[in-house]
């Protein structure tokens, strides 16, 4: 069965910088590909990834010192997702690139083992994806996207072999899965479909699959991450393509309908998956992703009842294979890859306890556009802590610059420009610092 029902909200939002603390956890060659963050028991940080140099699959952690390392497998492996046990030792899923398997690796007492499920091949742009879960149990499931079909698949453990079922295979389907399991251990999976270019969501009622197309508005390419509420509902992050700005969007499931919303509308920005997205014990969304359009930037974007804050945590050709997690007292930590130095890096929110104290920070400065809508003229309202040189932009909803980039000097903690001469429409402004930029939508009104 597919089911359609969706409601709608659109939601402006601005990036500002936040206070964030940053460690390099591994400089050793080209290393931090395919993060996976998760918290333990302990509240203790592990990551698991790829030494690219090495050809290494290695789990990271805090010991309550500091941090030490692993190498849980060598292989090539991509697309690499983990859970902790109730031992907390990673469960790891992972494509391996040389033998095309779909593979799960996981702690047996004495050392780690590493069993195939089966084969997989990349199609187009997509790799097999693979996301895992571990049930009541002890046992793992794991969902991935084939290639070679065009297939949603799904594997589970019965602590023999492994049970393996097709969930979805209209069209081309199954792409960039996320997973999740609920208290009766059914799963729950986000996957986009791009055939109609849709995002789908496919639980199991404990009898059979279910299937349902969640979002058919947009452009939908993939990038999914899913998580339970405390009512076991479904929260889902994912990336629309659409002209002239790209979307990561947000549905939740409110107990008969969803509700989607626009987290963030800058160009070329996509959200962490399959581990993009993490509810906090309020129910409250944390998003990780990354913009690439001038070089790629790691962001973070942070749901309440006051609705999404947005922030760039780090700059400089960092962000991509980025995931997050939250700790028990609501904190997010994220992994993430270094482009420029080709290291795994970790960010975790100020206030968090770290084991270094070499961090980076990013200054902080934010703007509104008032009034908004606007019948008249509206101003630009740029606030920040330090003197500073802002450049300020205004584009169309067809990307073409209608306000030429000026420059306004903030000498004091705040300042404000006019933007005049506008005709009725939608509009988005970017007030730019060095190398951070900060995009707002705006309405002028008949």
């Amino acid at each position: 069965m597919r089911l359609l029902i969706v409601s709608v909200l659109l939601i402006a939002c601005s990036l500002y910088a936040g206070n964030w603390q940053i460690q390099t956890l591994d400089s050793d060659g080209v290393t931090g590909y395919w993060t996976s963050i998760r918290t333990d028991s302990f509240d203790k940080i592990h990551i698991v990834y790829r030494n690219d140099t090495a050809n290494q699959l290695v789990h990271i952690f805090q010991d309550g010192s500091g941090w030490s390392s692993e190498v849980i497998a060598t292989a090539e492996c991509c697309v690499i997702n983990m859970v902790l046990d109730s031992n907390d030792m990673p469960c790891v899923s992972y494509w391996d690139y040389s033998t095309a398997e779909i593979s799960c690796a996981s702690w047996n007492g004495s050392t780690w083992t590493v069993s195939a499920l089966e084969t997989a091949t990349a199609s187009a742009y997509h790799y097999p994806q693979t996301d895992i879960e571990i049930d009541s149990a002890g046992y793992p499931h794991i969902a991935w996207y084939d290639g070679s079909a065009s297939r949603l698949r799904y594997g589970s453990w019965n602590g023999s072999v492994w049970n393996i079922v097709t969930v979805d295979s209209t069209g081309t389907t199954g792409i960039n899965p996320s997973l999740e399991l609920d208290s009766s251990d059914h799963p729950h999976i986000s996957y986009c479909n791009s055939t109609d270019n849709t995002l789908n969501y496919a639980f199991h009622n404990g009898t059979d699959w279910e299937l349902q197309v969640v979002d058919s508005s947009s452009i939908v390419s993939g990038y999914t991450s899913i998580a339970l509420d405390g009512d076991e509902n479904p929260h889902i992050s994912y990336y629309c393509s659409w002209h002239p700005a790209d979307f990561i969007k947000y549905a939740w499931w409110n107990g008969s309908s969803w509700i989607i919303e626009v987290v963030n509308c800058l160009d070329w920005s996509y959200p962490g998956s399959p581990q993009g997205l993490a509810l906090d014990s309020q129910g409250n969304a944390h998003i990780s992703g990354q913009l690439s359009e001038f070089g790629n930037y790691l962001l973070y974007f942070y749901r309440s009842t006051g609705g999404w804050t947005s922030e760039y945590v780090d700059s400089d050709y960092t962000g991509v294979s980025n995931s997050i997690c939250v700790d028990a007292e609501d904190n997010p930590h994220i992994a993430y890859f270094d482009i420029n130095n080709e290291d795994l890096l970790y960010a975790a929110k100020e206030g968090v306890v770290v084991f270094t104290e070499n961090s980076t920070r990013l200054q902080s400065f934010d703007f509104s556009i008032s009034p908004n809508p606007a019948s008249i003229a509206p101003s630009v309202n740029i606030t920040t802590g330090l003197p500073s040189v802002f450049e300020v932009s205004v584009f169309d909803l067809s990307g073409r610059e209608v306000i030429s980039t000026k420059e306004i000097n903030v000498a004091e903690s705040s300042s404000a420009m006019l933007l005049d001469g506008l005709m009725p429409g939608i509009y988005f402004c970017t007030v730019s610092k060095e190398d951070v930029q900060l995009s707002r939508k705006f309405v002028i009104l008949e």
